[in-house]
């Protein structure tokens, strides 16, 4: 049974045993997920979590920053508006 709060299905739109999706059913955005220990996650990964002293706590869109890394498969989660700081530095 994945380590999953049951508020992270509220946040995305799903249910419970569901593949948790990693861009929005409206619009597209990027979703990205964090666990207890902050630790960022793509939808695949974050619906694989396994680690019980580490659950997935917290979902949201993630619009605008640095390309970030999955922690479990070291996918690139990017932004939906990319990066300002460096779009404008």
């Amino acid at each position: 049974m994945p380590a999953i709060h049951p508020s992270v299905y509220q946040i995305v739109g799903g249910k419970e045993g569901e593949d948790l999706p990693s861009f929005s059913s409206i619009g597209g955005y990027t979703i990205i997920y964090y666990s207890k220990e902050e630790d960022p996650y793509c939808g695949e990964c974050a619906s694989q979590h396994q680690e019980e002293h580490n659950p997935i706590l917290h979902a949201g869109t993630y619009d605008e920053g640095p390309d970030l890394f999955c922690t479990e498969c070291g996918k690139t989660i990017m932004a939906s508006y990319g990066d300002r700081a460096k779009n404008n530095g």
